[in-house]
């Protein structure tokens, strides 16, 4: 129990010293304060357990231990962005030129529902089936084509003449001649709509 005096004097000392009593003086001056404003009121009110129970119910019925979890969320979203950060400057410049030169309003445009049932029906007619199924074949052939054909060209002259024979004689070049006129004409029929 001596010892217990002991320590209650030794720190009633210490609290009483010159060093102590000014900060005890600023504490006085900051409690006044805070007293005449109604703080300590405000916080002697919201240590009532009455209220702590009815911020925590309200806290729980709010969403604010929700918001928590987002919180959670939100910093796994904001590692995941800085860890992309290079790739995601790169995205927005791309959309930033984008924007500049127009194309991502057109972009946007294609996107829209009325656009892409458009373009659904479109793709879903049987010659775009067709073209669909045939296109890797036809590309094979055209590939083919160009290179017998550069081969065949080079360092041969050619006249009207042998253009001529070759339309008149060769079933091949009609044919070919035929699908590209089929195309043109296609082609043009789609701009009057």
């Amino acid at each position: 129990m001596a010892s217990q005096e002991e320590a209650a004097i030794e720190a009633l000392e210490r609290a009483l010293s010159p060093s102590s009593l000014s900060a005890l003086t600023k504490l006085l001056s900051i409690l006044e304060r805070a007293d005449r404003l109604g703080l300590l009121d405000a916080i002697d009110h919201l240590l009532d357990p009455e209220v702590v129970r009815g911020l925590a119910e309200t806290a729980l019925t709010t969403g604010l231990i929700v918001s928590a979890t987002s919180l959670d969320r939100l910093a796994s979203l904001l590692a995941s962005l800085s860890k992309h950060a290079d790739a995601l400057e790169k995205l927005l410049s791309a959309l930033d030129r984008l924007e500049a030169s127009g194309l991502l309003d057109t972009l946007m445009h294609l996107l829209e529902p009325e656009t892409l049932g458009e373009a659904a029906k479109a793709f879903m007619s049987p010659g775009a089936v067709y073209l669909l199924n045939e296109a890797p074949r036809m590309l094979d052939e055209v590939a083919a084509g160009l290179a017998a054909a550069q081969e065949q060209a080079r360092g041969a002259r050619v006249g009207i003449i042998d253009i001529t024979n070759a339309l008149l004689r060769d079933e091949d070049v009609r044919r070919g001649l035929y699908l590209f006129l089929l195309v043109l004409k296609n082609l043009g029929g789609g701009l009057k709509k």
